[in-house]
């Protein structure tokens, strides 16, 4: 059997890392508390959900609640729930999405 090519592992590298950028980014969504919220322009609810096993699946479940603000045009989640079902769902985070600032 022949070793990968050179431009079969770089195309490999580009697409694992443009992956974790994704995955991991959340573009600068900072939480919120109801206070901090006051002055913001409300976007829409968000939710999230992260499978049970992922060792940080609370924090997955955060980070995709984040990107979803951020692809609304927000910058600000305030968080109305979080559910911990261990043995079934997972991590479950639920809130709104805002702008805030100019």
């Amino acid at each position: 059997m022949r070793p990968p090519s050179l431009h079969a592992l770089l195309l490999g590298i580009v697409l694992f890392s443009g992956c974790a950028t994704a995955r991991h980014g959340d573009s600068g969504v900072k939480l919120v508390d109801r206070d901090g919220a006051a002055t913001c322009k409300e976007l829409g609810k968000v939710k999230a959900s992260a499978a049970a096993g992922i060792p940080t699946y609370y924090d997955e479940a955060l980070a995709q609640a984040k990107r979803q603000v951020a692809t609304l045009g927000g910058n600000a989640l305030l968080i109305e729930s979080s559910e911990n079902d261990q043995l079934f769902t997972g991590q479950t985070v639920a809130g709104r999405a805002f702008r805030c600032g100019g």
